[in-house]
């Protein structure tokens, strides 16, 4: 919950990477038939203590609804990184989150409790349907002080 007449700052991601188990793709696509996509995103926002973060998920430009449930889960990324190198180390799953199947629309999911210098890792693993398709270039952070 974020407190009455709290500031936000709203950051767009200085690195961002998709990648599902055909390698890189422009869009992150949730529960499709391509096995565990992963996401990688940096932001260069600070974060302290009692702040609320969230992350907001766009929806590709005429996105198909959302056949198939998924399931996403939040990883801290314990090492830098950059989106032309290797796959960043990433740390214990923090959350884990699922979105029932439905229209096509935004998502956002508390990451206040996730810490890391270094970014956000998302894994969700493969569903039966079309899924959730998301546009990783709109993707940002906003953080309420």
């Amino acid at each position: 919950m974020v407190a009455a007449g709290a500031a936000r700052e709203s950051a767009q991601p200085t690195e961002a990477r998709a990648l599902d188990d055909d390698g890189d793709t422009e869009q992150a696509r949730f529960a499709s038939t391509r096995g565990v996509t992963r996401v990688y995103l940096a932001f260069e926002v600070e974060r302290r203590a009692g702040d609320r973060a969230y992350l907001v998920l766009e929806p590709i430009a005429a996105a198909p609804a959302w056949d198939a449930s998924f399931t996403l889960d939040v990883h801290p990324i314990e090492e830098p990184w950059t989106a032309a190198g290797s796959e960043p180390r990433i740390g214990t799953r923090t959350l884990s989150v699922t979105f029932e199947a439905g229209p096509a629309r935004r998502v956002v999911v508390d990451v206040s409790s996730v810490r890391s210098r270094h970014g956000l890792a998302l894994r969700v693993s493969a569903g039966d349907g079309v899924g959730a398709r998301f546009d990783v270039r709109a993707t940002r952070l906003d953080v309420y002080r």
